[in-house]
């Protein structure tokens, strides 16, 4: 009996060699699969940034270049890898992307935008999304940016405001945060009906990077105070390494008790005692 069995799979898999032969150049023709050297952790693209304009750019000026994947051409387009740098002043604006190569799938197809901000102001985008190969070492791309603002001709101050604005965790503690992690706080325009003693408190929303969240906050801005509640999450199962960071976010939450802007416009909160606490960026 057995060896009716192994002969039977020997003819299946003789047969599906034979298969394989027929369908393979097809398959090869039509699939670009990436190949990494397996020393490589990384991998990273080069480009640069211009617009047409003849605008020169204030010092508190940002550039953010994202890769993102646009598989599915109706979205949503996660983003696979990220920069933020601020611009030397001359144009075009060079940048150098790395990226994780467990990031890349195979099959899958990316894109390079970018825009260019003034705090929470956003002066250039991409008017469309660059195709890129992954791949290709040797490319480099260039990104032509449009100008949202007709009226951009003057350095825009930088916000000095936190509520109406969503604001992405840049760092926590001087530690960084996990690559590709979300972690956010939304702040609404207006503040709610309840107060604490005379400061207005407002509606704060948001992600730890796994769980969403809801709380209120204390801001008072003459004073550059600000506070938060314990925060209301949902409980998701997560990876240990986000629960973890989800453990820190809350924690920075508590420790927040006033802030400042710095000159690109970033959210800097500190603890009671003035040490530093976290970092936010406008996410525009």
């Amino acid at each position: 009996m057995k060896r009716h069995i192994l002969a039977a799979f020997t003819f299946g898999a003789t047969a599906l060699a034979s298969v394989s032969l027929v369908v393979l150049p097809a398959f090869i023709m039509n699939t670009v699969v990436p190949t990494y050297s397996a020393a490589s952790e990384t991998l990273t693209i080069h480009g640069d940034v211009t617009y047409l304009q003849r605008i020169e750019l204030p010092q508190h000026a940002y550039l953010v270049v994202q890769l993102v994947d646009v598989t599915n051409a109706d979205g949503p387009f996660p983003i696979v890898a990220e920069i933020a740098q601020q611009p030397n002043g001359s144009v075009p604006i060079e940048f150098d992307l790395p990226v994780d190569h467990a990031n890349i799938a195979p099959q899958h197809k990316y894109a390079l935008q970018a825009r260019i901000a003034v705090g929470d102001v956003l002066w250039f985008v991409s008017d469309e999304r660059k195709m890129i190969v992954p791949e290709d070492k040797n490319a480099r791309y260039e990104l032509v940016l449009g100008m949202v603002n007709q009226s951009t001709t003057t350095p825009k101050p930088v916000s000095t405001t936190i509520s109406g604005h969503e604001w992405k965790v840049e760092d926590m503690f001087g530690t960084g945060i996990i690559d590709n992690s979300h972690l956010t706080v939304a702040v609404e325009p207006k503040a709610e009906d309840k107060k604490a003693g005379d400061h207005p408190k407002y509606r704060i929303t948001g992600s730890g990077g796994c769980n969403r969240y809801t709380t209120s906050a204390v801001i008072d801005d003459e004073r550059d105070i600000i506070s938060f509640d314990p925060p209301a999450m949902t409980f998701m199962a997560c990876a240990e390494a986000i629960s973890q960071q989800e453990s820190r976010f809350i924690e920075m939450l508590a420790k927040a008790k006033s802030y400042m802007f710095d000159d690109l416009g970033r959210l800097i909160l500190k603890d009671e005692n003035g040490n530093y606490v976290a970092r936010l960026v406008p996410d525009l």
